[in-house]
């Protein structure tokens, strides 16, 4: 299944957990994904298996409460969908930033790689640009009228990560959705480092020594 497929099923698994949610646009959770609408951000936290998103702000453009955040996990793995549609796209002209935190709540597990995309619509030459920075990661990722890319691995073994996505459109273009997928691996293990010797062995060892030096004395 390509990403973009994955990304499209992710997005319909929120708005699906959205319409539970009622007024207010706090989602309720439908099995492996959860959402919020953007409009109602403040002090609003997302759980999906052992991850938890937190500390979300979005400036730039004001949103409306059937703009969504999404957090599902598609195939393995963590999947950020912010979603524009269906009942509008982000418009052109716009700048604006999301920025989030994720933890890994099991501490056998770190961050792997993230890939990012966008679903969007480039309209009379218009262009569209998401740039994402995460903790953890070396440099910016840059997608360029919705390309996917990465997947890039993470340079530091990290469980919590501070991601910040920058997104702008111009020229009449318009966004659909931006995404940022995250994976994840085992905490590594570290190598053994052999141990001192036992008191029993060192005993063993210096009565061993002894007696080679006194048969020693003894020849000589």
């Amino acid at each position: 299944m390509s990403f973009a497929t994955q990304l499209k099923k992710s997005s319909q698994i929120g708005l699906v957990a959205l319409s539970l949610a009622g007024a207010g646009g706090l989602a309720l959770s439908a099995g492996q994904a959860q959402a919020l609408s953007l409009d109602n951000l403040l002090g609003q936290t997302i759980t999906v298996g052992d991850k938890t998103i937190s500390d979300i702000t979005l400036t730039g453009f004001a949103p409306t409460s059937s703009q969504t955040i999404d957090f599902s996990i598609a195939s393995g793995a963590w999947v950020v969908s912010t979603s524009f549609a269906p009942n509008q796209s982000l418009t052109s002209n716009i700048s604006a930033n999301l920025s989030y935190k994720i933890t890994i709540n099991d501490p056998t597990k770190i961050f792997s790689r993230i890939q990012i995309q966008g679903d969007d619509t480039t309209i009379n030459g218009g262009s569209t640009t998401q740039t994402v920075s995460s903790t953890g990661v070396t440099g910016l990722l840059v997608s360029n009228n919705g390309t996917s890319v990465g997947p890039q691995s993470f340079s530091s073994d990290v469980n919590v990560i501070n991601v910040s996505s920058s997104f702008s459109t111009s020229g009449g273009a318009t966004f659909n959705n931006i995404s940022q997928k995250f994976t994840q691996k085992d905490v590594p293990t570290t190598s053994a480092v052999p141990g001192p010797l036992p008191l029993v062995g060192l005993g063993a060892a210096f009565g061993m020594s002894r007696r080679l030096r006194r048969r020693i004395a003894t020849n000589g």
